[in-house]
């Protein structure tokens, strides 16, 4: 049960203060599920024959833990040159990232078919941002012919957040709306899956 690796060795890496969590270097596939992260110091790396897919909304969220820029966890990276694709209607993959100071996507990533009317990052609040040399291609199909974003530079606004089922009171008092600042998205390819 791939799931059930991913929250044991995200939870091994908060109680080290972080690390690498390296994906099996072959195909394999995640159901709808939402993992809370609440780590500095991450690295969720995909080696080059990794392909994740996934089979409904699979979310990764790093929730506030403070006010302000620094008001929440640092260092996390989205690394490798592996494949994360979405399957069938409702297969995509959201990092949603709040008052992240340090995210860092850059080894050549390939995220196919993984947005619809999320994003694939989903930057509330952060800072020092760097997103480059990673492929987006394609995107679930639109109601009403709205667009696809796979990167949304926003603020820190609870009207916005991710998260289903929405979060304790302590945690929502975290949302400031402080915009996303910082922000490097350079090499990167947008294009349709072919």
């Amino acid at each position: 049960d791939i799931q059930a690796k991913i929250r044991t060795a995200l939870s091994a890496a908060r109680a080290v203060g972080g690390g690498r969590i390296v994906f099996p270097n072959r195909p394999f596939e995640v159901a709808a599920d939402q993992f809370s992260v609440a780590c500095s110091n991450i690295d969720l790396h995909f080696p080059s024959q990794s392909e994740m897919r996934c089979l409904g909304r699979v979310l990764f969220d790093q929730p506030p833990t403070g006010l302000g820029y620094g008001g929440g966890y640092s260092n996390f990276t989205v690394s490798g040159s592996g494949k994360i694709v979405g399957v069938g209607a409702s297969g995509c993959l959201q990092f949603n990232l709040i008052h992240v100071s340090g995210v860092t996507c850059r080894e050549g990533l390939q995220f196919i078919e993984c947005a619809d009317l999320n994003h694939v990052f989903d930057l509330c609040g952060c800072s020092r941002v760097l997103i480059e040399n990673t492929r987006f291609l394609g995107s679930k199909p639109s109601p009403a012919g709205t667009y696809q974003e796979f990167i949304q530079i926003g603020s820190a606004a609870l009207a916005g957040d991710g998260w289903e089922g929405g979060r304790p009171p302590e945690v929502q008092a975290f949302f400031d709306s402080i915009d996303t600042t910082d922000v490097t998205v350079r090499n990167n390819t947008c294009a349709p899956y072919q």
